[in-house]
């Protein structure tokens, strides 16, 4: 049940530079087509669904996060082309299939938001979600489908993200080993 108390999170891993870099670059490209491209989220792999937490409570989720991440250690992460996701309205970059990253997936569904995890997942970094003006989705995919973005990186970090005041904020970064 939301309550005034109750926040939306989510954990995501965002990646380091150069890889962000070159995301950000591939976003810039898009930035006619976002409603305000300078208050958008940086570009994530998301880790879990969207949940809801009391925010009053919030030392526990993370302390809970930490104890999960305990299990967890860093993994690559292959990019390797811009893709549409026209029921979530979101561009994404598709990763090479990655098992460490359902597992860590699956440690977090199962054991903070007890939910049995997904049987097949398939993940990919957001570039461009709500922050995307409406009726703008396959004009900004167009801007950038053909870009060549093949890049890898080391996800050697979670961050918890809240919904405050209609954004996303990165509110903890978990390391792991």
């Amino acid at each position: 049940m939301l309550t005034q108390n109750t926040d939306a999170y989510m954990l995501a891993i965002v990646p380091p530079n150069p890889a962000l870099q070159q995301l950000l670059n591939a976003k810039s490209k898009i930035k006619n087509y976002l409603v305000e491209p300078t208050t958008s989220m940086q570009p994530y792999l998301k880790l879990t669904p969207t949940f809801y937490w009391n925010n009053k409570e919030e030392f526990l989720l993370v302390y809970q996060v930490k104890n999960i991440i305990a299990n967890c250690f860093s993994t690559p992460v292959e990019l390797t082309k811009f893709c549409l996701n026209q029921q979530e309205q979101k561009i994404l970059l598709e990763i090479t299939p990655n098992q460490e990253l359902v597992e860590i997936s699956n440690l977090f569904n199962l054991n903070l938001l007890h939910q049995t995890p997904a049987q097949k997942q398939k993940f990919g970094v957001v570039l461009a979600n709500g922050d995307l003006k409406t009726g703008c989705l396959q004009s900004a995919f167009n801007c950038i489908k053909n870009q060549k973005i093949q890049t890898q990186f080391n996800a050697d970090k979670i961050k918890l993200f809240a919904k405050v005041n209609n954004q996303w904020v990165d509110k903890y970064t978990f390391d792991l080993d």
